[in-house]
């Protein structure tokens, strides 16, 4: 199938693989069959980023800012109030179960109920609020994201990729799904032709920002990062595996508008970066050129590849092939890699 639109409210849905599940395979596959985990404060701030540049309209409907402060965790008292929140018992009965497991005997039992009481209507306000399929976050929290938004709308380095002009046309979530074939050698018969099995699969991919240029006929796909230490990104890149987000998300860019616009240029896939600990510093990644490759045999990008320090990183590819095996086989306690070599680990060092 050639590459095609989705609707934004099918996306998650549709049945294709994509970048956040081919990742794990070669790292946690035991994930692929697991329920999702909870996603961590980085994600939830970084996913609130991208909600106000790109979706904003959808804001509300998807995060609470929680004003109250609560106390801290590093007292027995804080510790308690989580104790109550994550048992969704509020009673004074389950208080008391709480004081006792955390012998807060020092203080006697009635000041700690009582002490407790400001906080019960906020815990459950809190509670109602996660259970519409939230997020909350504190008020701390949202200043920062909304720090992040007004350097990613107003730096000079980035804020063409939020402003309307003419001859601009700017995309933000565009929902990409595509064919896409793995050719795998198997045998050279007589004649010198190489004979080898074809596997077709959908992928499909999120573009959160995609910048067409009418006036020079060039389109720009871009990905919005936050982080807390910007000057480390590049670990980042390969601790995430942002490479295989990158190849995904280009190819899908580019087949799909070069239909559209068969004579425009398209530019290396970046990253857009905004940094939640140094407010005002933004920066821009863009991979090596084999990661949005321009010629004519886009699947380059697709295949095994080295660092600069000789570390091997398996493509997209040979990770999707390792996908496929965990799922013919329902082998998931381990990478194939390992399966492969009967438990062995070979160090790199």
């Amino acid at each position: 199938m050639p590459a095609e639109l989705l609707l934004q409210s099918e996306y998650r849905e549709f049945d294709a693989l994509h970048y956040s599940k081919i990742k794990i395979v070669d790292s946690s596959p035991w994930e692929l069959i697991q329920e999702r985990r909870p996603e961590s404060k980085a994600m939830i701030m970084g996913t609130g980023v991208d909600m106000l540049l790109t979706t904003p309209d959808e804001w509300d409907k998807k995060f609470y800012v929680f004003e109250f402060t609560l106390p801290s965790q590093t007292t027995k008292f804080g510790k308690l109030v989580k104790m109550v929140y994550d048992s969704q018992d509020y009673s004074n009965e389950f208080i008391a179960v709480a004081y006792e497991a955390l012998e807060m005997k020092q203080i006697k039992l009635e000041k700690v109920i009582q002490d407790f009481e400001p906080y019960r209507d906020l815990l459950i306000l809190k509670r109602e609020e996660q259970e519409k399929g939230k997020y909350v976050i504190t008020n701390e929290e949202n200043i920062k994201i909304n720090r992040a938004v007004y350097d990613l709308q107003t730096h000079p380095f980035t804020a063409k990729y939020f402003t309307q002009a003419k001859g601009i046309e700017i995309l933000y979530q565009t929902p990409i799904v595509y064919e896409h074939e793995i050719y795998e050698p198997e045998w050279q018969n007589p004649n010198g032709e190489v004979i080898g099995k074809r596997t077709n699969i959908q992928l499909k991919a999120l573009i959160d920002l995609i910048y067409i240029d009418h006036n020079n006929k060039v389109i720009e796909p871009k990905d919005i990062k936050t982080t807390s230490v910007i000057d480390s990104f590049y670990k980042s890149i390969l601790d995430y595996r942002y490479d295989i987000q990158n190849v995904i998300y280009f190819k899908a860019v580019k087949l799909y508008f070069s239909k559209l616009y068969p004579d425009y240029t398209f530019n290396k896939f970046e990253f857009l970066c905004a940094d939640f600990s140094q407010p005002g510093k933004i920066k821009k990644f863009v991979l090596p050129e084999f990661f949005s490759y321009m010629g004519e045999d886009m699947d380059l990008s697709f295949e095994d590849w080295v660092t600069k320090s000789g570390r091997k990183m398996k493509g997209v590819n040979t990770l999707i092939k390792n996908y496929l095996w965990h799922i013919e086989t329902g082998n998931y306690d381990y990478t194939k890699e390992i399966y492969d070599n009967n438990g062995t680990i070979f160090l790199e060092l």
